[in-house]
Protein backbone atom coordinates (compact mmCIF):
# COMPACT_ATOMS: atom_id res chain seq x y z
CA UNK A 1 0.00 0.00 0.00
CA UNK A 2 1.00 3.61 -0.36
CA UNK A 3 1.06 6.30 2.29
CA UNK A 4 1.31 9.93 1.25
CA UNK A 5 2.83 12.10 3.93
CA UNK A 6 2.66 15.84 3.45
CA UNK A 7 4.86 18.36 5.18
CA UNK A 8 7.69 15.95 6.02
CA UNK A 9 10.96 17.13 4.54
CA UNK A 10 13.67 15.68 6.76
CA UNK A 11 14.58 11.99 6.94
CA UNK A 12 14.31 12.13 10.74
CA UNK A 13 10.65 13.20 10.45
CA UNK A 14 9.94 10.36 8.03
CA UNK A 15 11.69 7.84 10.28
CA UNK A 16 9.56 8.94 13.22
CA UNK A 17 6.36 8.31 11.24
CA UNK A 18 7.54 5.08 9.59
CA UNK A 19 8.61 3.81 13.00
CA UNK A 20 5.04 4.18 14.24
CA UNK A 21 3.72 2.46 11.09
CA UNK A 22 6.14 -0.45 11.55
CA UNK A 23 5.24 -0.74 15.21
CA UNK A 24 1.54 -0.97 14.39
CA UNK A 25 1.89 -3.43 11.51
CA UNK A 26 4.34 -5.73 13.24
CA UNK A 27 2.22 -6.48 16.29
CA UNK A 28 1.49 -10.22 16.47
CA UNK A 29 -2.08 -11.22 15.74
CA UNK A 30 -3.98 -14.47 16.07
CA UNK A 31 -5.95 -15.99 13.22
CA UNK A 32 -7.78 -19.28 13.80
CA UNK A 33 -5.57 -20.06 16.78
CA UNK A 34 -2.30 -19.35 14.96
CA UNK A 35 -0.15 -16.39 15.97
CA UNK A 36 1.08 -14.53 12.92
CA UNK A 37 3.84 -11.95 12.72
CA UNK A 38 4.37 -9.61 9.79
CA UNK A 39 7.72 -8.28 8.66
CA UNK A 40 7.31 -4.93 6.97
CA UNK A 41 9.61 -3.06 4.58
CA UNK A 42 9.12 0.58 3.63
CA UNK A 43 10.55 2.51 0.69
CA UNK A 44 10.58 6.29 0.77
CA UNK A 45 10.75 8.78 -2.10
CA UNK A 46 10.57 12.56 -1.69
CA UNK A 47 8.76 14.99 -3.98
CA UNK A 48 10.16 16.74 -6.00
CA UNK A 49 13.80 15.61 -5.69
CA UNK A 50 13.06 11.91 -6.33
CA UNK A 51 10.34 12.45 -8.90
CA UNK A 52 7.95 15.08 -10.10
CA UNK A 53 4.90 12.88 -10.71
CA UNK A 54 3.07 10.05 -8.97
CA UNK A 55 4.38 7.34 -11.30
CA UNK A 56 8.04 8.28 -10.74
CA UNK A 57 7.58 8.57 -6.99
CA UNK A 58 5.85 5.19 -6.71
CA UNK A 59 8.49 3.50 -8.85
CA UNK A 60 11.32 4.97 -6.83
CA UNK A 61 9.70 4.20 -3.49
CA UNK A 62 9.27 0.65 -4.82
CA UNK A 63 13.02 0.42 -5.61
CA UNK A 64 13.77 1.56 -2.06
CA UNK A 65 11.27 -0.91 -0.56
CA UNK A 66 12.85 -3.84 -2.39
CA UNK A 67 16.26 -2.72 -1.18
CA UNK A 68 14.92 -2.70 2.37
CA UNK A 69 13.65 -6.26 1.85
CA UNK A 70 17.06 -7.38 0.54
CA UNK A 71 18.94 -5.69 3.35
CA UNK A 72 17.16 -7.58 6.10
CA UNK A 73 18.37 -5.28 8.89
CA UNK A 74 16.98 -1.89 7.85
CA UNK A 75 13.25 -1.93 7.30
CA UNK A 76 13.11 1.62 5.91
CA UNK A 77 15.15 2.71 2.88
CA UNK A 78 15.25 6.08 1.22
CA UNK A 79 15.42 6.22 -2.57
CA UNK A 80 18.69 7.28 -4.15
CA UNK A 81 19.73 7.13 -7.80
CA UNK A 82 22.23 4.31 -7.14
CA UNK A 83 19.32 1.97 -6.32
CA UNK A 84 18.28 1.95 -9.98
CA UNK A 85 21.76 0.77 -11.02
CA UNK A 86 21.79 -1.85 -8.25
CA UNK A 87 18.41 -3.10 -9.47
CA UNK A 88 19.64 -3.31 -13.08
CA UNK A 89 22.76 -5.20 -11.98
CA UNK A 90 20.64 -7.66 -10.02
CA UNK A 91 18.31 -8.20 -12.98
CA UNK A 92 21.34 -8.86 -15.22
CA UNK A 93 22.49 -11.62 -12.87
CA UNK A 94 19.17 -13.46 -13.08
Amino acid sequence: FIVLLRGLHAPADVLRVTGRILQGLEQPFVHEGVTLMLRTSIGVAFYPQDGDNAEQLMQRADFAMYRAKQDGTHRVWFYRDALVEEHRDLMDLQ
